[in-house]
């Protein structure tokens, strides 16, 4: 009887241990950290993906930092603030967010894995079981893709009309020439005359000149991984601050380095069909300077505008698409007093077009 009391307390207690280990949550078992290195996809893309944005992050927004970098660099070139310009292009992809997989994870994952860019790898913590299930879901979406060369010009189509009016005095000796009839010598149509030592030309000049202004830029992405461009100029100007404490007094006079950005936005979303074209989901912006306006204390402010398009269009492999219709006005009218009164009014009408392009990259497999 003993023994058979002593083997119904084993039994007992195994069931018991068994019990417990196949209850306990799989939080409560041994944990381990793995090193998880996707092949082809980007590991943060893949984290984004399965587990969804983090709410925490505060992603900068590319043309603010674009804007932020042309402006340090502009003002290190123009300390005292004069309104130079600085040009430059910039380009960057990335992959978009798209709707999280978080319901795929294997229960047994503890957390968000750690991202380490630098070396494309996420740390991932969890039980051996659950971590080899997440592997074998890594390996579902790791795969090769093709890639998208969108290439983006901005053409400028500008027209300028000059014309300016008034008297003009010159230091002439002769007599009067007249013109009527016939061709007009170079510089319009005149008529001029002499007095004593001084030669008067009342003018009327009409000009009218065409040119052409090219700006482009160049970026890869992955396959339906959106692509943001912009180039463009930025115009500094100084702010002065300053501060009081609570009795009204001033404590600190600085003044502050600001700029306005001025040219093309582009934000633009490719995707690879069955046929061979690509369609694209485009967002251009064009910014540009409408006039200024003083404040006391500070350089005048540039005042902008911007006209935005959002369109989708599908185009074949390296078929080039055109955006237009959109059209700037500027009229500059100018007053000389360097002889008795003259007047020149400029208007410069351009013609901002956008031409995409898109390329298609095929993967080459390994040993092609």
């Amino acid at each position: 009887m003993p023994n058979a009391t002593s083997a119904r307390i084993v039994v007992i207690f195994v069931t018991v241990i068994l019990l417990a280990v196949c209850l306990t949550p799989a939080a409560a078992q041994r944990m381990a950290i793995e090193r998880i290195a996707p092949r082809f996809m980007d590991a943060e893309h893949l984290v984004t993906l399965l587990w969804g944005t983090e709410q925490q992050a505060s992603k900068t927004d590319f043309f603010q930092q674009f804007a932020t970098d042309l402006i340090y660099d502009t003002a290190s070139r123009a300390p005292t603030g004069e309104g130079r310009w600085t040009q430059a292009t910039s380009g960057r992809s990335y992959q978009p967010a798209g709707t999280s997989l978080n319901s795929l994870v294997p229960d047994g994952i503890e957390g968000r894995p750690l991202v380490v860019a630098s070396q494309n790898v996420m740390l991932v913590k969890g039980t051996r079981v659950a971590i080899d299930q997440l592997r074998e879901l890594i390996d579902m979406f790791d795969r090769p893709t093709d890639m998208i060369n969108v290439q983006v010009q901005s053409v400028d189509l500008p027209t300028e009309e000059s014309r300016g009016w008034g008297l003009n005095w010159q230091l002439r000796r002769g007599t009067v020439d007249a013109y009527g009839g016939g061709d007009m010598p170079p510089g319009g149509a005149g008529i001029r005359w002499a007095r004593a030592n001084t030669s008067v030309a009342l003018s009327l000049l009409d000009t009218s000149t065409r040119s052409r202004s090219v700006q482009g830029a160049s970026v890869t992405t992955h396959n339906n991984a959106a692509a943001e461009v912009a180039f463009g100029q930025t115009l500094p100007f100084i702010t002065t601050v300053t501060q009081y404490d609570a009795w009204g007094w001033r404590t600190t006079t600085r003044q502050e380095v600001d700029a306005v950005f001025l040219g093309v936005l582009l934000w633009v979303l490719p995707r690879i069909n069955a046929d061979n074209t690509v369609t694209m989901q485009l967002k251009p912006e064009l910014s540009e300077w409408a006039g200024e306006v003083s404040i006391p204390g500070s350089t005048p402010i540039p005042i902008t505008r911007r006209q935005m398009v959002d369109t989708t269009v599908t185009v074949a492999d390296g078929e080039s698409m055109v955006i237009g219709g959109m059209q700037r006005d500027t009229d500059t009218i100018s007053e000389s007093f360097r002889g008795l009164f003259g007047r020149h009014r400029r208007t410069f009408t351009s013609h901002p077009v956008l031409v995409v392009t898109p390329r298609i990259i095929r993967h080459q497999a390994p040993g092609r």
